[in-house]
């Protein structure tokens, strides 16, 4: 199974939801994690300050995949190919074959979870044309819903051309404030414009998400206060049903 994180605007918790599915899975699961983000957002999450070493994201992009695909082992159940920003700079446009190609022939994981860069390009249709699901994390805001609908009108395009069994797991509310009245219309806006598409569980906004993001561990590790045990909570609701719906 391969879950593709996507969409094209930046700042809606992509690379949050990635990280945190790719930790919550690998609690039962043998994860593999790739980003192909070149902000290299969740390598640094993973490896901190460490430079890449080994295999790394862009390779999938070539032909021979460097001689081989070696994913750097993080723990026992989790392993990770990460970004390299100077080989993912060069990435053009057009999707590419070969991640598909390289993705598929690994062998060890139960789940492999594709950080994607904000924007529309190679790398993500790529991601898109390798992968069996895609989440697509969005903002409560019309920038966001804007985005959304270019997203999807690009995802009918792959299928047609690459990937006729790429399913949609769903579209992820995040950064709710749910004190907003604003907030709210947007939501129930959301569900009425795509119905069980969006996801019944929601992240709200929450100072803990980039705080335990900072110290590199998920939000729901050693909660220290009612808001991170909140945050923790909602977290791992939403990665349980992200895997209910991609295994179901």
């Amino acid at each position: 199974m391969s879950i593709a994180i996507v969409n094209q605007k930046g700042g809606v918790g992509k690379t949050t939801a990635a990280l945190h599915l790719a930790l919550y899975a690998a609690e039962t699961l043998r994860v593999l994690v790739v980003d192909m983000d070149r902000q290299a957002n969740t390598t640094w999450f993973f490896l901190g300050d460490q430079a890449p070493t080994g295999f790394v994201s862009s390779q999938l992009f070539t032909e021979a995949g460097g001689g081989g695909v070696e994913p750097l082992q993080i723990t026992d159940k989790l392993s990770i190919i990460p970004a390299d920003r100077s080989g993912l700079l060069g990435i053009g446009e057009e999707v590419s074959p070969f991640p598909r190609r390289h993705l598929t022939a690994i062998t060890g994981f139960d789940l492999i979870v594709i950080d994607t860069p904000p924007a529309q390009g190679g790398a993500q249709s790529s991601a898109l044309a390798a992968a069996r699901c895609y989440l697509t994390p969005i903002g409560l805001d019309k920038q966001s819903e804007e985005g959304l609908k270019g997203l999807l009108l690009d995802i009918r395009h792959i299928r047609s051309r690459f990937n006729p069994r790429l399913a949609h797991i769903g579209i992820l509310a995040n950064r709710f404030n749910t004190r907003s009245v604003h907030q709210r219309k947007r939501f129930q806006s959301l569900l009425a414009d795509y119905g069980e598409r969006v996801l019944p569980v929601a992240l709200a906004e929450r100072a803990a998400v980039s705080t335990t993001y900072e110290q590199r561990i998920p939000v729901w590790q050693g909660a220290r206060s009612g808001g991170q045990w909140m945050a923790g909570r909602e977290m791992r609701e939403v990665c349980k049903t992200i895997l209910g719906r991609a295994f179901q």
